[in-house]
């Protein structure tokens, strides 16, 4: 089981602000959490916010009772089940994969929550990601690739960059998938509607948006074929490791079983 502990001095700090309304980033130094799990957290309802104008608010009563005083160091959240797919593992392989070909990298799980951090991070994104709405619209547009329910194809986000993803599985069931995107498609018409949507979420100059949109690489056909072939081939990859690392698993397993019995 993994449970978050908060310490006696963070306790002290709610006391004296409950009645205060949090920022993402208070929120993120309070549970020692990453700014995306915070939002993951405001998305499922695990975390009660207010939205004033385009930033989210936590009410700092909310973590109250995420920790009992009469035991200062015991569980405060319920625990999560734990995943078995390999993050730390995986989150590494798609790092050197996404240094390789200079391009953003992303794996989800079935219901659309990321298991590991973007990787390269074009400026445009990296705009949206630090606003509060922008987080929040990424983790909405993660959902819905997962719920198409296709081992693979092409996407929009919400503020119009193309991605191609393709699942991951295990023995013929789905487990994950594999993201890779922050493209323009030069058959389509995105440009105008990248630039709008920066115009909408941020008052900066006109100038540095039209930097921002044009920093976005532009694919052409024979580029998106070769995408295309890139992810399948790197989501065979990551396939073939997950398996062998579930079976390693359970050889130590067995025996482990089997000098229990011996002893």
């Amino acid at each position: 089981m993994s449970y978050l502990i908060i310490s006696i001095d963070n306790i002290h700090y709610l006391k004296g602000a409950m009645d205060d309304l949090l920022t993402s980033k208070q929120v993120q130094d309070l549970l020692k959490i990453e700014r995306i799990t915070v939002y993951r957290m405001l998305n499922d309802h695990r975390l009660q916010g207010i939205k004033i104008g385009k930033q989210w608010r936590f009410p700092a009563s909310q973590f109250e009772n995420m920790q009992s005083l009469d035991k200062p160091s015991t569980a405060i959240m319920p625990p999560n089940t734990l995943s078995p797919f390999p993050v730390h593992c995986m989150q590494t392989i798609q790092n050197l994969i996404s240094d390789l070909r200079e391009i953003a990298t992303l794996i989800i799980d079935t219901d659309g929550n990321p298991l590991t951090d973007t990787k390269n991070y074009c400026k445009f994104c990296q705009v949206i990601k630090d606003e509060d709405e922008g987080e929040l619209a990424c983790l909405a547009s993660w959902k819905r690739v997962a719920a198409v329910k296709k081992q693979a194809g092409w996407m929009h986000c919400h503020a119009g960059m193309a991605y191609y993803f393709h699942e991951l599985q295990e023995n013929g069931k789905s487990i994950a998938y594999l993201l890779a995107g922050q493209f323009k498609i030069a058959a389509d018409d995105q440009h105008s509607h990248l630039k709008d949507y920066l115009t909408n979420m941020l008052e900066i100059d006109e100038h540095q948006i039209s930097a921002l949109v044009e920093d976005v690489p532009v694919l052409d056909a024979a580029s998106q074929k070769q995408i295309e072939k890139w992810v399948h081939s790197a989501a065979v990859a990551l396939e073939e490791i997950f398996i062998e690392r579930t079976d390693l698993l359970k050889r130590l397993q067995q025996i482990a079983q089997i000098s229990q019995i011996t002893s």
